[in-house]
């Protein structure tokens, strides 16, 4: 109740987030006194403010680095036993204290925290007892809407290999609102939140953008703090790569306590932070060695192998990894799509687009065999959209068999359910790009499980008529279906792509580019929207 009346009475004096912060400056105790070693650090922060962060090294070679961000009461003094466990388990972990906590100068405030972070994970990269290739992100409760944030907007992010948050709030509003709420006599004031906090670091708003990088919520299911349904409400906004752990029995930032979930996180950090396959390996590669992914030559880069260009001429590659290809429609040359395999009953239901695209898919599949689809498409059901739209301009109402029909992952559905495959199935429409871009989502798919097979479909037609004024392109149907296996590639193709000037290609190109080199075993080159697609192909088709 204490608590209650203490955040409205803040939110009414104050009218920002200071109800959120709950510092304290004497330290309680050091690791040092649970037989942790560590070193204090002084840091500075972008804009001149002075902090305190304690880095505890790793027992032995470091497998990765954990910076830590605390909750919102005390200092790291009465939260450093959270992560005092990791050094033994070969981590090296940096706890921060955020500015008006513990000896950090300053006052709190959200901006100011990002600016923190900033700070402490610059401080890691210059560390040379610091693999700057290795470093997680993992926060708790507050700390947890900061890793967030900062892991979708940081200055930094770039450097980090995962985010991890652990009993986060969705929304400061919203979480908030929920405390006044939980009161009679403080239920009427719910409304203020939306008045008085900051809602521009919300987790909920931010937290889509962390992709590619992988995200790990972890939540309590008796967390009376935060309310398990804000774990849920963060995992809907999130993209892939992304896991919700939902722990029964567990209250507030109490996950760590248990030794089970202890190795559970320490797998998972060593799973997110071991090499990834981004560059260009020799033919005929092991794919595994000694329990990492085999690379190139230079190092793999600081954060997952699919990233967006970090500026005009900032290139990013990755590998793609080429078991077998299909095409359909080059040329004029266009026999009939077989879809024998689709009973006859669902075969009559299915659109052009839909037969091509299953046309090219099955034959890089063999028949049982269970496969990961991404299906993608520019356009996707537009002809079946367009028919919907001039029904309803009818009068007529469509059928829920024609709706279901028209959205862009009804060939994907349909392929899964006439082979009997629960495989997870993607579905990608991005622009004139969807098809090089599409391949980056198949062959990270591929990377991340290499026991897995990922099959990309790619198939697009020109749009209706009615669409034409907007868009004239592509001026034929084609499609395209590339198999990827990590573990038994036979075209290992690099794939970069960079911010670049000069005139569009045709979006269709970039398939048929790609598809020759695959053939010829050649470079290529595609371009589209400022942006310059390259991809050269070795090994034996």
């Amino acid at each position: 109740m204490r608590i209650v009346f203490a955040l409205l009475a803040t939110l009414v004096a104050c009218g920002c987030t200071s109800a959120f912060f709950h510092p304290q400056r004497a330290l309680v105790a050091t690791p040092d006194l649970a037989g942790v070693r560590y070193e204090s650090l002084a840091l500075r922060a972008a804009d001149g403010v002075e902090l305190i962060a304690w880095f505890m090294p790793a027992a032995g070679k470091p497998r990765a680095t954990v910076l830590f961000l605390h909750g919102n009461a005390e200092n790291i003094s009465t939260h450093f036993m959270n992560v005092a466990w990791m050094p033994a388990e070969g981590f090296n972990v940096l706890a921060l204290d955020y500015r008006g906590y513990g000896g950090s100068e300053g006052k709190p405030s959200l901006p100011g925290m990002q600016l923190d972070i900033d700070a402490a994970l610059a401080a890691l990269l210059a560390r040379p007892d610091v693999d700057a290739r290795r470093i997680v992100l993992f926060g708790q409760s507050l700390g947890g809407a900061l890793a967030i944030h900062y892991g979708a907007r940081g200055a930094r992010r770039g450097a980090l290999r995962a985010v991890i948050a652990d009993s986060a709030f969705a929304d400061y509003r919203a979480i908030a609102s929920e405390k006044l709420a939980a009161s009679a006599l403080t239920w009427p004031f719910q409304w203020l939140p939306a008045l008085t906090v900051d809602n521009d670091y919300s987790p909920r708003a931010s937290i889509g953008a962390i992709s590619p990088l992988p995200l790990l919520l972890i939540h309590g299911e008796a967390d009376s703090i935060v309310p398990p349904h804000h774990a849920q409400l963060l995992y809907e906004a999130a993209r892939p790569p992304k896991e919700l752990w939902m722990l029964p029995g567990a209250g507030h930032i109490q996950s760590v306590r248990d030794p089970a979930l202890r190795q559970r996180l320490s797998d998972y950090v060593r799973r997110v932070t071991r090499e990834e396959i981004n560059e260009r390996p020799p033919v005929g590669y092991d794919i595994e060695r000694q329990g990492e992914y085999v690379t190139g030559d230079r190092p793999p880069r600081a954060q997952s192998p699919v990233s967006s260009p970090k500026g005009k001429g900032a290139v990013e590659s990755m590998l793609v990894p080429v078991s077998k290809w299909a095409t359909w429609g080059e040329e004029g040359c266009s026999p009939q799509p077989q879809v024998g395999f689709i009973e006859p009953l669902v075969r009559r239901r299915l659109s052009f687009l839909d037969r091509i695209a299953l046309h090219v898919a099955n034959a890089c599949v063999a028949e049982g065999e269970r496969v990961q689809l991404v299906f993608a498409s520019r356009h996707g059901e537009l002809a079946r959209s367009a028919e919907l739209l001039a029904q309803l301009a009818r009068g007529e109402l469509p059928s829920p068999m024609s709706f279901s029909l028209s959205v862009l992952n009804a060939a994907a559905g349909l392929y899964g359910i006439a082979r009997k495959d629960r495989s997870p199935a993607t579905a990608v429409s991005s622009g004139e790009a969807t098809f090089p871009l599409a391949l980056v989502e198949a062959s990270a798919q591929a990377l991340k499980n290499p026991d897995a097979t990922v099959v990309l479909a790619f198939a697009d037609e020109p749009p209706p008529e009615v669409y034409r004024p907007l868009v004239d392109s592509p001026r034929v149907a084609h499609a395209m279906a590339v198999r990827l296996e990590a573990r038994k590639p036979q075209r290992a193709v690099e794939l970069s792509w960079s911010a670049g000037e000069g005139d569009d290609d045709e979006p269709e190109q970039a398939v048929w580019r790609f598809a020759r080199s695959l053939a010829d075993g050649t470079s290529g080159t595609w371009s589209s929207g400022g942006q310059r697609w390259q991809w050269s192909a070795h090994g034996h088709a």
